[in-house]
């Protein structure tokens, strides 16, 4: 499989993610030049700097999308449309926290399907830590608007198999706890 392909498997993963309103916050800078990319990768405080990934998206989210919610409903008909974006309107309007909070969540959710496909190709990934969102948002030419959640590197050099660490009957109660 190509890196395009790749990428292109990874995307598909991430847009089945839930989202408030189905507004898909998430929004994904593929970092193909590599100045920028080094740039990235060598602001990381746990970047191994004897490999260079195949793959470095930046994760951010954009916290204004609640604005086009109808846009994101139109598969349904035209009173969805304009609920959704009522709906969103009392939500998120005069709460710019919720507005963030949301597109974080929104993007570990995506984050999530995008790891668990990778390493379902045979491909590790790495979130890298110690970067700084403002020098990735001025890097990447990030809009105010947008929130960077992660820089994350793919690459088979950190490939594990998934494994269950303990049986999943340790997390379940019935009827309470």
């Amino acid at each position: 499989m190509d890196r395009k392909e790749f990428l292109n498997e990874l995307l598909d993963a991430a847009l089945l993610a839930p989202t408030s309103f189905n507004l898909q916050h998430f929004r994904f800078i593929d970092v193909q030049d590599e100045d920028k990319k080094l740039t990235l990768l060598n602001s990381a405080s746990n970047w191994d700097r004897a490999l260079v990934p195949e793959l470095v998206l930046v994760v951010c989210g954009d916290t204004q999308v609640w604005q086009a919610a109808a846009t994101f409903a139109q598969h349904v008909n035209r009173e969805f449309e304009e609920a959704s974006l009522a709906k969103s309107t009392i939500v998120y309007e005069k709460s710019p926290q919720t507005q963030r909070d949301e597109v974080n969540r929104s993007c570990g959710f995506a984050l999530t399907n995008m790891t668990i496909t990778a390493n379902l190709l045979g491909k590790g990934c790495q979130i890298l830590k110690g970067v700084c969102n403002e020098a990735v948002a001025e890097l990447l030419n990030i809009p105010a608007s947008h929130t960077v959640a992660a820089v994350v590197t793919f690459d088979t050099a950190f490939f594990k198999p998934l494994h269950k660490c303990h049986a999943g009957t340790h997390v379940v109660s019935e009827n309470g706890f």
